[in-house]
């Protein structure tokens, strides 16, 4: 019978060993491997960008002299320079639901843009909102188009700009834009 004990005990001691050599196994290819194949990315991915930072602060010192003696600097105008955008006279306007589109339209024309539409957009005033949305497509240069939006910056009634995309082509440059305006309950009907 002890002959019968040991050989239970050798199985089961067997058995043991078996069982930890698995877990063991799956420990290393499940959890060890692949933690260490991470930290070896991460290591490099260390290293490329350390590099990098290193080139750009050798080359900085470069690029700000290139720009300096660059003919084509950013030139504001001394009249925006000092004072800022000026107020004018239809910056004081009344604004309301029908007149939005021509008003706009308006502003668009005396600042050179080619051609230009405008629409409110329906169910954008509701509620106890005073801010009507006005969608907007227009063509022409950039100039005309940043004379427009500074002009448009100092209106009594404008709140802000939702969006504003470019569809440009060397020949005919398109934007279009979303604007928020305030209106006056008066224009409410």
């Amino acid at each position: 019978m002890s002959q019968w004990h040991e050989v239970k005990a050798n199985r089961r001691a067997l058995a043991y060993s078996v069982f930890s050599v698995v877990v063991l196994a799956l420990i290393v290819f499940v959890g060890i491997l692949p933690a260490r194949k991470q930290s070896a990315q991460v290591s490099e991915k260390s290293l490329q960008l350390e590099s990098e930072i290193e080139s750009q602060q050798i080359l900085q010192p470069v690029f700000s002299l290139l720009v300096e003696k660059s003919p084509h600097k950013k030139q504001i105008p001394d009249e925006i320079a000092e004072d800022g955008p000026s107020r004018n006279p239809s910056s004081d306007i009344s604004f309301d639901i029908e007149s939005a589109r021509l008003i706009l339209a308006a502003m668009a024309g005396e600042s050179g843009i080619a051609e230009s539409r405008f629409s409110p957009v329906p169910g954008s005033l509701s509620g106890d909102s005073d801010l009507l949305l006005v969608e907007g497509r227009l063509r022409g240069e950039n100039i005309a188009l940043r004379s427009f939006l500074l002009d448009l910056s100092v209106m009594e009634s404008f709140y802000g700009i939702e969006s504003l995309s470019a569809f440009a082509t060397p020949a005919d440059p398109e934007y279009r834009m979303r604007i928020w305006m305030r209106v006056d309950d008066r224009g409410r009907k």
